[in-house]
């Protein structure tokens, strides 16, 4: 079997990135280990209701904007139906040891009104904070497509800069930092260690617009999956990727689980880039090189608990909502917390039937020191306790939800409970984490390009978390087999 270009992993950046390749005449193949492509996108059922896992909703999706750009290009744009998210409030921030909250409104003149509403005084640090993420968001050349291409080598003093320090500059009001530092946990990267850029580029997206997808994670996977089936893209799933094969510092092909060879020109391996390690030969890389990849941290994982609802409660219809216990956010994705003392974002998972039952997800910081003890344990073959365990961690979970968040109604029913140990073993990340490795102050990255040639990585670990995050990569790393300002100009006839 030979091909251009084998694409490992079918996360978003794998799908994007065989889309793009095969849209240039390329014919691609992609290995998937799971049995299915997409298998964190898309999502399970429990009890009938659809549950999304890896897509809640996403930022600058509007008409114009850099993410239904992209899905223009790759001609998925019609396959999918926007769900506009409420204008005047997509985010419910709640701190309930105080009663704080505060509606996250889309828009910058809109957020700019509402905070200095619920801050006055701190104007000044409101307006400098607002204006900064906006720089920011624009800087990138992947982000604003609308830059020359003379102004594509821009680096910011903010990559160097931690999210905390900036606003500690600006604010001595610990709850306005806390509110402005809380969609951090949509790229788990705490804000002492996270830099001013990377929460720009995804608080910036919520700041443009924000959107769901009807059908949720499922119906993006299946526009992916369709466009792949009509640009005649091979399919390998099931199969595991046992090796990776160079000769002479080029790679030559990849050995699957069962002795089956792939050859091809090129390869782009979505996998989490530690993993990747394992997959080549030892020289391949140089010792500082294994040295610096096993040393990057991950992000954090999570306990996600799907449950089920008589009705929707407002506070979940076209938003979502995060549960705040307190100013401490360097420490909210500590394991030491009790689970009663961990943020918990709250969101409704797509319904094709408003008169049914309906899902909602509530996902907290966890660790895979938690269930360290059946870390050994395949999923199906996991002891009693490990399943007694979930259900007093849900029965917890309810009881705490139902005494903050009172507008949930009563006859909420977890149905299931997903550990760090789901996540590791379903997205095949190590420890679990939900969104690659961490984007810190002062660490360089891992880049598209590799030390062998014809070997590319791709993924959230490279440009940035979430949807918006997976596709970017997936451009930026096709940029550099097929010529970046090419591909860019390529993407802003589609603006």
């Amino acid at each position: 079997m030979k091909y251009d270009f084998v694409v490992i992993g079918s996360g978003v950046s794998g799908l994007v990135s065989a889309i793009i390749l095969s849209m240039k005449g390329n014919r691609v193949a992609i290995v998937e280990k799971a049995g299915q492509l997409a298998p964190v996108l898309k999502g399970f059922k429990r009890c009938g209701i659809y549950f999304d896992t890896g897509f809640h909703y996403t930022g600058s999706f509007a008409r114009g904007e850099v993410l239904d750009t992209y899905f223009r290009y790759l001609g998925i744009e019609n396959n999918l139906e926007k769900v506009v998210y409420d204008q005047d409030n997509f985010d419910t921030l709640y701190f309930p040891s105080d009663g704080f909250s505060l509606e996250f409104p889309s828009g910058y003149k809109q957020i700019r009104q509402r905070l200095h509403e619920k801050f006055p005084g701190e104007e000044s640090a409101i307006d400098y904070y607002l204006r900064i993420v906006e720089q920011e968001f624009n800087s990138s050349p992947y982000l604003n497509l609308k830059m020359d291409s003379d102004e594509t080598g821009f680096f910011s003093k903010y990559h160097d800069i931690s999210l905390k320090s900036f606003l500690s500059g600006l604010t001595g009001n610990s709850r306005l930092a806390a509110v402005l530092s809380m969609h951090f946990l949509l790229y788990g990267t705490e804000p002492g260690l996270s830099s001013v850029s990377i929460h720009a580029q995804v608080a910036g997206s919520l700041y443009e617009s924000v959107h769901g997808i009807k059908g949720g994670g499922r119906a993006l996977a299946e526009a992916l999956i369709r466009r792949l089936k009509e640009l005649g893209v091979d399919v390998f799933s099931g199969r595991d990727v046992s090796r990776i094969v160079s000769s002479d510092g080029r790679f030559t092909r990849v050995l699957l689980d069962e002795g089956e060879v792939v050859e091809a020109k090129g390869c782009v391996s979505s996998i989490n880039p530690v993993l990747l390690m394992s997959m080549v030969d030892e020289s391949a890389f140089r010792p500082a090189t294994r040295r610096r990849f096993n040393a990057f941290e991950h992000t954090s994982s999570a306990f996600m608990f799907s449950a089920a609802v008589d009705h929707l409660p407002p506070i979940l219809t076209r938003k979502n909502f995060f549960l705040c216990p307190d100013l401490e956010l360097d420490d909210y994705c500590s394991s030491e917390r009790h689970i009663e003392n961990r943020p918990f974002f709250i969101a409704a998972c797509a319904q094709k039937n408003p008169d049914s039952k309906q899902g909602l997800i509530m996902l907290c910081p966890g660790s895979m020191s938690e269930v360290f003890a059946w870390q050994d344990r395949v999923p199906k073959n996991r002891p009693g306790e490990y399943l007694e365990f979930k259900q007093r961690l849900s029965q917890r979970v309810k009881e705490h939800i139902t005494a903050h968040v009172p507008e949930i109604p009563d006859s909420l029913e977890i149905l299931d409970c997903a550990t760090p140990l789901t996540f590791r073993d379903y997205s095949n990340a190590p420890l679990g984490c939900l969104y690659g490795i961490k984007q810190k102050t002062g660490q360089i990255n891992p880049s598209p390009l590799t030390k062998i040639k014809g070997l590319f990585v791709t993924g959230q670990s490279l440009a940035g978390p979430g949807i918006l995050g997976a596709v970017v990569s997936a451009f930026l790393t096709c940029g550099f087999i097929l010529g970046r300002e090419n591909l860019r100009q390529e993407i802003r006839q589609c603006l």
